[in-house]
């Protein structure tokens, strides 16, 4: 197997297309298809920065055999992997993630207000806020459990809109 196969089976193996690839190596998308095709071979810098995105060795790369563990499809992720992964597809599809983000924050704010008013209507049968600090302090862990996942959701909406407003800048 040759670099440029391995160089399209990783890219393909990992979601990336040859412009993604192209713009994390900081090279064309026709320098990819030209490694792809082995009409040209990457520079030596190139190849350790694909070593990194691709996290297989240097050898693996390089050498002419194709049975590899860390080249085969059945290959298992350490979770530093998966975590450069997800890394990886904020830098490069960080709007769509954003977006995903602030969908998952606004769904769970509302999920959040539904609980949280049919809680406050169930104990509090006449409505008035002044009777609901009258209630024992057990009766309130509820409230105070709503208001903690009410807080991550808000931060995840916002830092759905940071990634968006970055990833559009790019």
């Amino acid at each position: 197997m040759t670099i440029g196969e391995k160089i399209q089976q990783l890219r393909k193996q990992n979601g990336l297309s040859q412009e993604q690839l192209a713009n994390e190596l900081n090279v064309s998308r026709q320098a990819i298809s030209k490694w792809e095709l082995n009409d040209s071979v990457p520079e030596l810098d190139k190849i350790v920065s694909l070593s990194k995105i691709f996290s297989v060795s240097i050898d693996d790369l390089l050498s002419n055999e194709t049975n590899h563990s860390s080249i085969n499809s059945n290959n298992r992720y350490s979770d530093a992997d998966v975590f450069s992964k997800i890394v990886r597809m904020i830098k490069t599809k960080g709007y769509r993630t954003g977006y995903l983000l602030i969908g998952w924050g606004l769904i769970a704010l509302i999920m959040i207000a539904f609980v949280g008013f049919s809680w406050f209507r169930m104990m509090n049968p006449f409505g008035t806020v002044e009777s609901i600090f009258q209630l024992p302090v057990d009766m309130l862990t509820p409230f105070y459990f709503i208001g903690f996942i009410g807080v991550i959701a808000i931060a995840v909406a916002i830092t759905g809109i940071v990634i968006v407003i970055r990833g559009k800048k790019k």
